[in-house]
């Protein structure tokens, strides 16, 4: 399993209405809320093809270790799926639920309040503030499928007006 923490002051987690084109940013009627949260310790989770109960439990004690760490700061830990984090990422639905549901219930079992986002092709993120956790190191999956998957999340959040306008930044 790969993942990404991120210590975050506002997190909304929502699920787009109906397909947009894909240069067009959403419009808050475009989407509903799935999840509004502050002050939380975000964990972006891959589950990858090989990954297994034991290796969930592996990842609950160092996300407990990373939470101990920030609990004066994140008063939960909101787990979110993420696919793009691997080219190894499964897509049965069912194996990613069951594996999130057990980090969850982990999570819990060592007094730790979690939320927990159901998978879907449809989930946006919205974080005003968002602080990357300096303890933990991501892996980021490389493959062309998994950039295009990526671009396309951004550009469906932001637009590609604006995302045109800080590529021209970035590039001068």
């Amino acid at each position: 399993m790969k993942y990404l923490t991120a210590l975050t002051r506002d997190l909304e987690i929502a699920r787009e209405t109906e397909s947009k084109p894909l240069g067009l940013a959403l419009k808050h009627n475009d989407y509903r809320a799935l999840l509004k949260t502050n002050n939380t310790l975000a964990v972006f989770c891959c589950i990858e093809e090989m990954d297994s109960f034991k290796d969930i439990k592996e990842v609950a004690e160092r996300l407990f270790k990373i939470y101990s760490n920030v609990k004066d700061e994140a008063h939960t830990i909101s787990i979110v799926p993420f696919g793009h984090l691997s080219s190894l990422a499964t897509n049965d639905i069912e194996k990613i639920k069951q594996l999130l549901n057990k980090l969850s219930r982990s999570l819990n079992n060592k007094g730790v309040k979690t939320n927990k986002i159901e998978p879907s092709t449809a989930n946006i993120f919205i974080s005003n503030i968002m602080l990357f956790d300096k303890m933990s190191t991501v892996r980021y999956g490389t493959s062309e499928e998994s950039l295009k998957q990526t671009l396309t999340a951004l550009i469906r959040s932001f637009g590609i007006k604006k995302i045109f306008a800080v590529l021209g930044q970035i590039i001068e």
